[in-house]
Formats: C-alpha cells, structure tokens, sequence
C-alpha cells in the first residue's frame, strides 16, 4: 500500500518544542496510528521527512521508530519498496503512558469534556460532510460489526467512527481538542478488559443512529444521538468516583 497523503495525513505530525522530543516523536507517531490516519499497511514518510516535519533530529526519530517497531506498532522494510510500514493499530499502554501531555486526573474530567466536543463535532459533520468523509464513516461502522468478539479490532473501529466524525466536521481545531481527548480516554479505559465490553451491540446502534442522523444532514437529530450515545459512559465515570463503577461500552 502507498503513503497516505490525504490532508489529514499531512497535518498529523508538528513540530516538538517541548525537551522530551523521543517521547512527543513516539507519542505523535503512535497517535496518527491509532486514529486511523495511517492505517494497517500504510507506509508512513521517511524518517528524513518525519524528523523534518517535527523539527527533530533523524536519530531521535530512527529511536522511535525502533520502539514502536518492538511494540509491534510498525514494521521496517528494507529495499525500493520499503520503508515505516503501520504492523497493528493497537497501541499497547506502554506506549501510550509515554506522552507528556496529559492533563486529566480521573476518567469523569475526560468524559464531561466529550460533551461539548462531540455534540459540535456531530453537528458540524450533519452540515459540512462529503459523500468521501461519509464513506470513511461508514467504513469504521463495518469494521466495528464485523469485529464482534475480537476485542482489540472492534475498539481500533470504535475509535476510528468518532475520530472519523471529526474529519467529517472539517474543523481543525475541533478535530486536534478530539484527538487530545481520545489520547487521555484510551488512557482510563486501559483498565478496563473484554470480559468489561460486555454490550458492544448496543454501541454500534448507536453509532449507526449518528450516522443515520448525519446522513440526512439533520443537526439536532444528530446531536440527539451522540447525547444518548454519552450517556452510558457519563454513568460509568460518575459510579467510578464513589467506587462503585459498572462496565463501560464506550
């Protein structure tokens, strides 16, 4: 498969200013990964491009291809027809735990901040979508139904369809707010296992009331959707603060 050269692609590596460069350059890489902006099988740029795109030096970059490529994230392929190629979209926690940027405490300070992001988010798609930006929709949609009992497939699409309706929305700064909030969600919810996810069903009917909703360009409707889809989690974050959690569908 080619690079992915699609806008989003594009923008998903900035430049590092912070002193942790090795960590940031993991964490950027790791994340474009797990947002599905390169997907199983793409071939990310060349360290030279990647070291210049973040305004880092080849060898930090070269260091952190190496541990996602032990992490079994990416794979490395010599020749012509080489190059970074994306192994798994399944970031495994260690990796995750390396960001510097974190900020939220506890599962309830990412969940209540979902609300006003993914209600703008769904109701700017319900305006703005293409008939490409739904298709892609639509294709993590699929591959949330047909990941049904394979638990690590079934949350890459679950975090593909929202990530996917930020894409849709067309507004880039809503889009990096939904990728940061992704980014400390995945964080919390790594406590939680499959025997957890016991309703992923029920996910992907709601899901599937967003993009219905979205499909017909109705706004409220949408938002509507995406209210009643939060809500569930809104309840597990709430119970974990006076320790009585129930299982999460996300």
């Amino acid at each position: 498969m080619t690079a992915n050269t699609n806008e989003s692609a594009a923008a998903a590596f900035q430049p590092i200013v912070a002193s942790h460069a090795f960590e940031e350059v993991v964490d950027q890489i790791s994340h474009a990964v797990h947002m599905g902006v390169y997907e199983v099988g793409s071939r990310l740029p060349t360290v030279e491009a990647l070291a210049r795109a973040m305004e880092v030096s080849r060898p930090t970059v070269s260091e952190a291809v190496r541990m996602l490529q032990r992490a079994g994230v990416l794979r490395v392929r010599r020749g012509a027809a080489g190059g970074i190629v994306v192994a798994s979209a399944v970031i495994p926690p260690s990796i995750l735990k390396l960001s510097t940027r974190r900020v939220a405490c506890n599962l309830l300070e990412v969940v209540e901040a979902r609300r006003p992001i993914e209600l703008e988010v769904v109701r700017l798609a319900a305006r703005r979508a293409t008939q490409e930006d739904m298709a892609v929709v639509r294709d993590a949609l699929r591959l949330e139904e047909e990941a049904l009992g394979a638990f690590n497939v079934w949350t890459f699409g679950n975090v593909k369809f929202h990530y996917a309706l930020g894409r849709a929305a067309h507004s880039r700064v809503l889009l990096q707010y939904l990728s940061e909030l992704y980014k400390e969600l995945a964080m919390f919810l790594e406590a939680f296992t499959p025997r957890d996810f016991r309703q992923p069903e029920v996910t992907i009917e709601e899901h599937r009331d967003i993009l219905a909703a979205i499909e017909r360009h109705d706004e409220e409707a949408a938002a509507a959707a995406m209210d009643a889809h939060l809500k569930e989690l809104e309840e597990v974050a709430e119970a974990e603060q006076v320790g009585a959690s129930p299982s999460p569908r996300t």
